[in-house]
């Protein structure tokens, strides 16, 4: 290789790097604060069939009414334990600090809008919207009460309003994951 296609080369390659430092990951992500404010995001907004509710995807993600670990026995139910924590264990995997670097933020979230550069999809974040702060609430660390409350106010999601303009009321799950992850894909009978 000549001494001009070698300096090309390694011009093109030091150009090709980042020169920023990565993101860190989210060490702190409560599952209890996704239970009760991320998982309705990824619910509504991810887990249709032919997107993130394909198990063939990178990013799976279970939904109470469309992909369950049990085929469609359980549509309509909370998710199990099990689901639960295996979404959340896939979210955590994205979740990084800064924030708006995460991949749950940048891919649906619109540029203009209307469309994403990255994503497309049915329902996709505006840059300032509520799931936006939501998510960057929750990689921030936000925890979730221990009692049953209302949505904080960077979660209150206009489409989730009830019919008297209320946004809905959580109780956490005091969730064993490792444990759950271990277990039967159905609830025992009876729990």
């Amino acid at each position: 290789m000549s001494f001009h296609r070698l300096a090309a080369a390694a011009t093109l390659l030091v150009a090709g790097c980042a020169t920023g430092e990565d993101p860190e990951p989210a060490t702190h992500v409560d599952i209890a604060f996704f239970e009760c404010q991320v998982q309705p995001i990824l619910d509504r907004s991810c887990a249709f069939v032919a997107c993130h509710g394909d198990p063939a995807r990178p990013f799976f993600v279970y939904s109470m009414s469309k992909t369950r670990l049990a085929g469609d026995d359980l549509l309509g139910e909370v998710l199990t334990d099990k689901e639960l924590c295996a979404n959340f264990y896939r979210a955590r995997a994205l979740a990084v600090v800064p924030a708006a670097e995460s991949q749950l933020i940048t891919k649906p979230t619109t540029l203009d809008g209307l469309y994403s550069q990255y994503h497309e999809g049915n329902y996709l974040f505006e840059p300032d919207g509520p799931e936006v702060r939501c998510l960057t609430a929750w990689m921030a660390g936000a925890l979730a009460p221990e009692e049953l409350a209302p949505a904080p106010e960077e979660c209150q999601l206009p489409w989730r309003v009830d019919g008297a303009g209320r946004q809905p009321s959580c109780q956490p799950r005091r969730l064993d994951c490792e444990a759950a992850l271990r277990g039967p894909d159905l609830p025992e009978s009876g729990s």
